[in-house]
């Protein structure tokens, strides 16, 4: 229901995404924006209503792989294959609200004429950062791929994250966001 009413409140704009917390989608190449890469894909599939990601989980019980003042850029190993934890539990959806019938967390139904695309594994990929379930009993004898592609954003992230006045919204502490200025100022003098 609440994906549903979501589709309904963004339906002027022209994409809209459902994806959780620690979930990220990472445009390859030179596209550094998910409008430009919603866009070309949608060029390439101009009959598209909404677009299949395809999931690599990022074991964060691998541990840490770099120090970094963000969570998602301090973990570079992933799964080798797509949805480890089977296809329609992992799949995230991108969708063109004027194309598309209903939306749920795991499918969305397109109008009559519009179709589901894989969303192309070469102009982006979906990063999804948990722990290793119970029951996936081969999790720490999996292959380990490092991509470090979210590294290329981290420094406009703490940059942007920086500016934002969080201090009311951090809990108790102002830690976190100082930790961030200052990882950001050397950074910055280092570069």
């Amino acid at each position: 229901m609440a994906v549903n009413d979501c589709k309904h409140r963004m339906s002027r704009f022209d994409y809209v995404v459902i994806m959780d917390i620690d979930e990220f989608i990472l445009p390859k190449g030179n596209i550094t924006t998910y409008y430009d890469l919603f866009k070309l894909a949608s060029n390439r599939y101009p009959k598209a209503g909404g677009f299949q990601v395809d999931s690599y989980v990022v074991m964060t019980s691998w541990g840490a792989t770099r120090d970094s003042p963000l969570h998602f850029t301090r973990y570079t190993n992933r799964t080798l294959e797509a949805n480890y934890d089977g296809a329609h539990r992992n799949t995230r959806w991108v969708f063109i609200p004027q194309r598309t019938f209903y939306a749920r967390n795991n499918y969305v139904y397109t109008r009559s004429g519009f179709n589901i695309a894989v969303l192309p594994h070469d102009i982006s990929i979906l990063f999804h950062y948990r722990n290793c379930k119970r029951q996936w009993v081969t999790c720490n004898t999996s292959t380990r791929v490092t991509d470090d592609i979210g590294v290329k954003y981290e420094s406009r992230l703490v940059e942007n994250i920086s500016r934002m006045t969080l201090t009311p919204l951090l809990y108790k502490s102002t830690d976190y966001i100082k930790h961030l200025r200052d990882w950001h100022s050397k950074h910055k003098t280092q570069t």
